[in-house]
């Protein structure tokens, strides 16, 4: 069996066009998966209308040739006319991006360059974050941590169901508070012998290159950033462009500097309330103590992401802000990041977890 990467967008009936290809591909490939729909910029020269644009992974037994093929019938039965500019508007756009890895042969894609595509890396990164894109030798996730933020800023994920759910269920289920919350996760650098850090006011920069790296390529999954507001301030420089919820007991007064900043306090706040309303898909949690506490004890947090550096403090910052009974985690993976004995641990939080004061 073959692997195809793809993405498709539309800026003509866009609404239309891509429930109509998300249709058409589920029903021709019984083994295919979707990322979510976003809205993109047009990328060229003069004005057009913003783009739908997703990506799919697909298994299949043909080969690329007769993929390429089946593609531009679909671009076809859908007012695809290739005549004219390259960069005109488009009713249907299915690009072939990646096949079995493609190392022998690139020219059987069609959209070479797209590792400098935010409209493709952003959507790619949510189902093949660690896919490595040929002549690069980079994962989809490095890649997109360094496209500029102001760039990716300009890409909104569209509230449309890549299993082609109908949207207006989606609208109904969020102006009830019914909503499904989103996923949550939260990203943990701790010393060998289990230290966040030396105390308040040690800053987050003493982990490897390595962990650095990790960390952008998991925000950049991200569509909001919770932590708390001593956090953010350690970290504003690199976060002004990201939309963040910051967790702080002193609301009032506050200056909001940034449209994407929202400050909650979450002793007065129903968190699922507002998570479930948010519209938001991928949450990452950059703690501090009090932030992982938080979403914890709210049952907010899914995944646990915990880089384990070899460096000992003896002493330090614990990763929770009270006691806690034992948190039941469920291993996922164990990763060497680097020679010098950088470890990633991903755990799943098992939902039976219950806290005491």
């Amino acid at each position: 069996m073959n692997t195809a990467l793809i993405s498709v967008g539309s800026n003509i009936s866009k609404k239309a066009n891509i429930f109509a290809s998300i249709a058409a591909l589920n029903a021709q490939f019984p083994s295919i998966s979707f990322s979510p729909v976003f809205e993109t910029p047009f990328v060229g020269d003069g004005r057009q209308e913003n783009y739908y644009n997703y990506c799919a992974k697909i298994i299949t037994s043909l080969p690329a040739k007769k993929l390429k093929k089946l593609f531009r019938g679909l671009e076809r039965q859908y007012g695809r006319e290739r005549a004219g500019r390259k960069d005109a508007p488009r009713t249907l756009d299915i690009d072939l991006l990646a096949f079995n890895g493609l190392k022998d042969r690139p020219q059987n894609t069609t959209c070479r360059g797209f590792e400098k595509l935010a409209y493709v890396l952003v959507p790619l990164s949510r189902i093949e974050p660690d896919f490595i894109v040929p002549g690069t030798g980079k994962s989809v996730g490095l890649l997109l941590a360094k496209i500029p933020a102001k760039e990716k800023r300009q890409i909104r994920k569209v509230i449309l169901s890549a299993k082609v759910e109908d949207i207006s269920v989606e609208k109904r289920k969020a102006e009830s508070g019914n909503a499904e919350r989103p996923h949550h996760y939260a990203l943990v650098a701790l010393s060998a012998d289990g230290f966040l850090a030396r105390h308040h006011g040690h800053r987050s920069d003493w982990t490897s290159r390595e962990d650095k790296e990790f960390l952008h390529k998991m925000e950049d999954q991200s569509d909001a950033i919770v932590l708390t507001r001593s956090s953010y301030e350690n970290a504003r420089k690199w976060l002004s462009e990201r939309k963040c919820i910051v967790l702080t007991r002193r609301v009032g007064g506050i200056k909001k500097e940034s449209e994407f900043l929202t400050y909650i306090n979450p002793e007065k706040a129903d968190l699922n309330r507002f998570f479930s309303q948010s519209g938001l898909r991928e949450v990452c949690n950059l703690g501090g103590p009090v932030a992982y506490t938080i979403l914890l004890e709210k049952g907010l947090l899914d995944d646990l992401y915990i880089t384990i550096e070899p460096i000992a403090f003896g002493a330090g910052l614990a990763l929770f802000s009270k006691k806690m009974p034992d948190l039941h985690l469920q291993p996922v993976s164990f990763r060497k990041l680097n020679k010098k004995g950088t470890v990633l641990l991903h755990y799943k939080v098992r939902k039976q977890n219950k806290w005491i004061e």
